[in-house]
């Protein structure tokens, strides 16, 4: 990948498969989900494909995850506001797409980061399965 230039970084890496979705947001609090299959693969070397088409109110790229439908999300501010909200309330659009609002946010303040929520009941299930491993029993036995 070349990321040469003025103000290029790498946001985030992920392994996506094409019935997934990309989520992207901005500090603005706007955001879109698109996808996966919407992006074209590129060659060793290349600079990159658009995701979302830049405003200065709307400002850089803060988050970038794969995501499913099904799934909620947690956003959180520089000033400490947190949101929950689920992927399907986010609109789906085309890949250069400016996106939509996802959060409310004072002036003053701007989107830092955005994590997947995990479900305590997944949680649970992986421990059981994972003690059950360690210890030698078949996590699947009665």
């Amino acid at each position: 990948m070349n990321i040469t230039g003025k103000g290029n970084a790498v946001l985030a890496m992920d392994v996506a498969r094409d019935d997934q979705q990309l989520l992207v947001v901005t500090e603005g609090g706007f955001g879109k989900r698109t996808q996966v299959d919407q992006y074209r693969k590129t060659s060793r070397g290349a600079k990159g494909v658009q995701t979302i088409k830049f405003s200065e109110d709307r400002g850089g790229l803060t988050a970038a995850l794969v995501v499913r439908p099904h799934q909620e999300l947690v956003f959180i501010s520089t000033e400490g506001m947190v949101q929950r909200t689920g992927v399907e309330g986010i609109r789906e659009t085309g890949r250069p797409a400016m996106g939509v609002k996802v959060m409310n946010i004072r002036d003053e303040d701007s989107v830092a980061a955005v994590a997947l929520v995990v479900e305590k009941e997944a949680d649970t299930a992986a421990a059981v399965a994972e003690e059950a491993t360690t210890d030698g029993a078949d996590p699947t036995a009665e």
